[in-house]
């Protein structure tokens, strides 16, 4: 353990996730049992495509994305403007809003509601749960990648993960890690892309193309960069947070079918062994994600996010059931052993396998 903390950058991305997931945890609790419109508001005053179904006011989604112009007929122009209004009025006072995206306006009248604990669990619960598991399993690849290079794959999609999970408990108020949680939205997609083609067998893609994943970070950066500059900016931000989501599906579908070639293509015993708790826990983890986020830009922003958090947590765990049971993380080599009365694949064969699976180099 000393060893690992020696480790700078470990220690950085150890630091970075404690201090974010403590930030975002007091953001969450502060809004325990507080009234609310109903509704989660982005600091900006749009609607979060968040929602529990207990909520009548979110049900179906329709609202989700949308900016809040007018509430009782007073102009409000944050989200600051709407919990001032809804902290003075009693739980259950109907409130007329006036809703926009474009050139589209619509009044919904929602009654306000108390956080309580029910809410609190089966929201900022679920964001917690899927953070720390992403943020330890991260830890665990990043701390491995000195001994087998392709942890240093993985590791960046698993820390920023969790860390756009642990700022989400901090982005419906008081809103200090908005710029965070919109930057790490926007490396999702490319993060994923390169835990796809570097974990845990290097691609041959990338010996051909070894820039590709810094060429895939630098257009995340340049989409956070765009989406910070104008959080403020509702039709802005709507407009990148759904090239971000999609973005992040189609790359979550890459890498549950990278996984599963993966684990096809191999003959090795051993290997197989090892790949099939992580291949299973992909498909399983990212299923639901991968239809929703892929939703998102069909639906313009009507799914419920907070729905990704309900199977994530699983891939962390598959890879730290699989690296428990067999060093998942130690670079996988062709068995030799005589297993369920099988001999070894013969040279020809593991040759002949290489060369049809792309994932090895």
């Amino acid at each position: 353990m000393k060893r690992l903390f020696q480790d700078r950058l470990f220690a950085v991305a150890a630091a970075l996730i404690v201090a974010v997931g403590i930030t975002g945890g007091l953001g969450a609790v502060s809004q325990l049992e507080r009234p609310f419109p109903g509704f989660l508001l982005l600091e900006n005053g749009v609607v979060a495509s968040v929602g529990l179904s207990i909520w009548p006011g979110t049900a179906g989604g329709e609202i989700f994305q949308h900016r809040v112009v007018s509430a009782d007929g007073r102009a409000v122009t944050s989200a600051v403007d709407v919990r001032a209004l809804v902290s003075r009025l009693p739980v259950a006072t109907p409130v007329a809003y006036e809703l926009r995206r474009g050139e589209r306006s619509e009044r919904r009248v929602i009654e306000t509601r108390r956080f309580g604990v029910r809410d609190f669990m089966l929201l900022y619960g679920m964001y917690a749960v899927n953070g720390i598991a992403l943020g330890a399993a991260g830890l665990v690849a990043l701390g491995a990648r000195r001994r087998n290079p392709t942890a240093a794959c993985a590791a960046p999609a698993l820390l920023i993960g969790s860390l756009w999970t642990l700022s989400a408990l901090d982005l419906y108020g008081p809103y200090r890690l908005f710029g965070v949680h919109a930057m790490c939205e926007a490396l999702l997609g490319p993060a994923a892309l390169h835990m796809a083609l570097g974990f845990p067998q290097r691609a041959r893609l990338l010996d051909r193309f070894p820039w590709l994943p810094l060429s895939l970070y630098a257009a995340g950066l340049g989409l956070g960069g765009f989406t910070v500059a104008r959080l403020d900016v509702a039709s802005a931000y709507t407009g990148s947070h759904l090239v971000a989501v999609s973005a992040f599906g189609a790359s979550l579908l890459v890498l549950v079918i990278s996984e599963l070639e993966r684990f096809r293509t191999s003959l090795s015993v051993d290997v197989r062994a090892r790949l099939r708790t992580l291949a299973l826990g992909a498909a399983l983890a990212f299923g639901l994600p991968i239809s929703l986020t892929l939703a998102e830009l069909l639906t313009g922003g009507s799914s419920p996010a907070n729905a990704l958090a309900l199977t994530a947590w699983i891939f962390p765990a598959s890879v730290a059931y699989a690296a428990a049971r067999g060093d998942l993380l130690t670079a996988p080599r062709w068995s030799s052993e005589r297993t369920l009365g099988a001999s070894a694949p013969s040279q020809t064969a593991m040759q002949s396998a290489a060369k049809r699976s792309p994932w090895r180099r």
